[in-house]
C-alpha cells in the first residue's frame, strides 16, 4: 500500500480556491445591484413629474406656451 502524500487531494484545492472566489463574487454583484438601485431610487425622488399647473398659468396664452416651449435657453 503506497503511502499517500502529505497536503490536499486536487479536489479539495479546487474547492478551497472555487468557494470562496464564487462567494466574493456573488457578494460584489449584490453589493453592485444594491448601489446602483440606491442610485436609480434617489435619482427618481429628484425628478419631480411635470404638472400641467406649472405649464397653464391664467396670464399665458397658447402662443407664450409654445415660445416657452421652443427656445433652448443658450441666448437663442
Amino acid at each position: 500500500r503506497p503511502l499517500e502524500e502529505p497536503g490536499w487531494s486536487w479536489l479539495q484545492l479546487a474547492a478551497v480556491i472555487l468557494v470562496p472566489s464564487c462567494l466574493m463574487c456573488v457578494g460584489v454583484l449584490l453589493g453592485v445591484v444594491v448601489v446602483q438601485g440606491h442610485c436609480w431610487a434617489h435619482k427618481q425622488d429628484l425628478e419631480e413629474p411635470l404638472d400641467d399647473q406649472m405649464l397653464m398659468s391664467s396670464d399665458k396664452c397658447l402662443k407664450d406656451l409654445i415660445y416657452d416651449m421652443s427656445t433652448s435657453g443658450s441666448g437663442s
